[in-house]
């Protein structure tokens, strides 16, 4: 019997609040059935995802918060925004769905999402004809943190003819999506086109690829488990990779610190292809080369002797001059500059004073004990090169008096010779923040 009470993930102790995704089709409707009957004594709180691409989407809409008012459950919905223009919709839709449920989990939640047997076997297909897998043969994690929250597959051992034999039973009524019939998207084609042949011929095929992956998944673990201890022993104290230390290691070993890097800061994979044809780049490439590889909106550099994992920033007019008063917080370059009061350092200037801040065009000096290069200065605090256009500068009249601190990069503040705050003054720190670096632990 098809039931969600006996499930010992429910019963959790940090678990204070199931969260059903809910779509409205067969699937999620049982998934929020089974969830009403289980009996835990937790809230369960019914989550629609509003994506806006089809026709009937307010009318499913509509229809999930009817259901969720007759079965006496909390109901709410999200409009998100998909970019139809270029890309996968699939993923693309996918991504705004994820980016939804993660803001909307709180500390205790436990999502709960519909995929059943099928999906998994759909998912491992997918993953190995577009070649993204990175070891083995792989499908969907049962569990894994999303936000704030945890996600939860209950029905991944479920198959959908089960699914249906259920929603029949209890005279469920759910959304038919027409779009699913549709074998343009890859999901689907394998769906409808590629896995009943071989289910046909192989008709054991779900017991064998569950297997399948239960046994990678293990090895996947061993694997996850020397990369952390090899990543633990090569990774510098600002948080990049040593390059000398990779380039001393066999190529199969440095390719899986790097997978387990971008694992622990849960960033897209660059694929295996990509990362075999620039990792020897990035590794062998003289001290004084930049080589980079992109994906994603995700960027590996070389700078000096270490690699660097950031996002990718977006583009700024370093032609931009924006007037700013100190004490004032600004949105600039794609980071934030803000400007703290602090005792005994920063720059020493009256709170009234109008600055302007700038970008670096070349050529630009500032007055230390000695008149210094930016150039020079950069060169010796090892500003990261990709950022030094993005630095903001602080004019007061014409004069460059600061450079703000990058903190993340562990570059502070430059302060002009005859502004610097004395130990009894107060002083303002000007200080830059980018979302360019991941969590780095």
């Amino acid at each position: 019997m098809l039931t969600l009470t006996t499930d010992n993930r429910l019963s959790h102790p940090d678990v204070k609040r199931l969260v059903i995704g809910y779509s409205g089709g067969l699937d999620s409707h049982v998934l929020l059935h089974l969830a009403s009957r289980a009996g835990t004594g937790l809230p369960v709180q019914a989550l629609h995802i509003n994506h806006g691409l089809a026709g009937e989407a307010d009318a499913w809409q509509r229809h999930c918060k009817r259901t969720c008012s007759n079965l006496d459950i909390p109901f709410e919905a999200i409009q998100v925004y998909v970019d139809t223009t270029a890309g996968s919709l699939e993923d693309k839709a996918r991504n705004a769905r994820f980016d939804a449920f993660e803001q909307f989990l709180e500390r205790g939640d436990l999502l709960l999402l519909a995929h059943h047997l099928d999906d998994q076997i759909e998912t491992l297909f997918f993953y190995l004809f577009r070649g993204s897998s990175i070891f083995g043969v792989k499908g969907m994690p049962p569990e894994r943190a999303l936000g704030r929250g945890q996600l939860y597959r209950p029905l991944l051992n479920v198959s959908r003819a089960d699914l249906s034999v259920y929603a029949e039973k209890h005279d469920l009524r759910w959304i038919e999506d027409a779009s699913n019939t549709d074998v343009g998207p890859d999901r689907n084609y394998l769906r409808h086109k590629v896995i009943p042949v071989i289910k046909a011929r192989w008709q054991n095929l779900d017991s064998v690829l569950l297997r399948a992956i239960q046994r990678d998944a293990e090895m996947m673990q061993l694997i996850d488990y020397y990369g952390d201890c090899d990543l633990e022993a090569v990774m510098s104290p600002d948080g990049g990779v040593f390059v000398g230390a990779l380039r001393d290691m066999p190529a199969t070993r440095s390719k899986n610190i790097i997978r387990s890097w971008v694992r622990r800061l849960n960033l897209p994979w660059p694929g295996d292809s990509m990362l075999e044809e620039t990792l020897t780049s990035l590794i062998h490439a003289e001290e004084g080369a930049m080589p980079l590889l992109t994906w994603q909106g995700i960027e590996l550099h070389r700078f000096k002797d270490r690699l660097y994992l950031t996002r990718k920033l977006e583009d700024h007019d370093i032609s931009q001059s924006v007037r700013m008063n100190p004490g004032e917080t600004i949105d600039i370059a794609g980071g934030t500059l803000s400007a703290e009061k602090v005792k005994g350092q920063g720059l020493c200037i009256d709170e009234s004073t109008e600055l302007t801040v700038k970008f670096r065009q070349g050529g630009e000096r500032i007055k230390l004990s000695k008149t210094r290069t930016l150039k020079n200065l950069y060169q010796e605090l090892s500003v990261p090169p990709w950022l030094r256009q993005r630095l903001p500068l602080v004019y007061l009249d014409e004069e460059l008096v600061a450079v703000a601190g990058l903190p993340a990069w562990n570059v502070p503040m430059i302060v002009a010779f005859d502004y610097i705050a004395s130990a009894n003054q107060a002083g303002w720190l000007f200080l830059f923040n980018l979302p360019d670096r991941p969590n780095l632990h």
